[in-house]
């Protein structure tokens, strides 16, 4: 008997140890490129499209692979491809922000819808070849809201230019589609 009881508790720790490896792993990350297609289990993201405004950086969007009941992960770049600083007015703590629109161009969901952001002015610069990274998180509940055509994510960055009529950046779209 207890030659049994040690052996019994070894398994146990075993057996507890075991099983909360076994939920955690890591999740991929896809770069789309802009003019391809990525598939993912559920839902399909067409190609990128960018608002024909004249504007002084370059933005792309990344998404990361979509696992099941998980948020998904949205990456905004801001890059400035210009030889020269750049000034840019934030009149929030916001920086930017994604939606989520339906057929009709009616927001469904914001990531800033849950957010507070601070209402001072701040002014910052841009470097060239400086790149802002803006990460966002959609919640699975929003993504089950995609119906099977005519959704898409919009990103906005909210930065003015102090010294340009241009736009800082224009609005990045990527239609969206559960198949």
């Amino acid at each position: 008997m207890r030659a049994v009881l040690p052996l019994l508790a070894v398994l146990a720790l075993a057996g507890c140890s075991g099983s909360n490896a076994a939920t955690t792993q890591p999740v991929p990350q896809k770069s789309p490129t802009g003019m391809e297609e990525l598939r993912m289990p559920t839902l399909h993201f067409g190609t990128i499209k960018k608002a024909p405004t004249p504007a002084l950086f370059e933005g792309k969007l990344t998404f990361s692979d979509v696992v099941d009941k998980q948020p998904l992960q949205v990456m905004l770049e801001i890059h400035n491809p210009k030889e020269y600083a750049i000034g840019i007015r934030f009149n929030s703590g916001m920086t930017a922000d994604l939606w989520l629109v339906d057929d009709k161009e009616q927001r469904v969901w914001a990531w800033s819808d849950e957010m507070m952001f601070t209402q001072a002015i701040r002014d910052t610069s841009v470097k060239p070849g400086q790149t802002l990274k803006v990460m966002f998180k959609v919640p699975a509940k929003a993504l089950e809201r995609i119906g099977p055509e005519g959704y898409s994510f919009q990103a906005r960055f909210e930065g003015k230019p102090l010294e340009s009529s241009m736009a800082a950046m224009a609005m990045l779209e990527v239609p969206v589609a559960r198949r």
